[in-house]
């Protein structure tokens, strides 16, 4: 069974530690994003995220852990929730 499918995230009682800890998420086997959305914030997330870990990779930046993208996601979550 995928972790996904699981009562475990179903129950999204751990959305906010799995969306924090890459480490957590590799631990208990949860894929690298959230299949949660909560908002706007979450579903441009899920394109941003990878665009910017391949800037960071070509150009050895920090664009993807810079603190700017979870402050942009969470008041677009807060903003225009699903």
């Amino acid at each position: 069974m995928e972790f996904t499918e699981s009562a475990h995230c179903r129950s999204r009682r751990h959305c906010e530690t799995c969306r924090a800890s890459s480490d957590w998420r590799k631990a208990v086997g949860a894929p690298e994003v959230c299949p949660h959305v909560r908002g706007l914030g979450d579903a441009v997330a899920v394109v941003a995220q990878p665009i910017a870990r391949m800037i960071d990779a070509a150009l050895g930046t920090n664009v993807a852990g810079c603190g700017g993208c979870k402050a942009r996601q969470a008041a677009l979550n807060k903003a225009l929730p699903f």
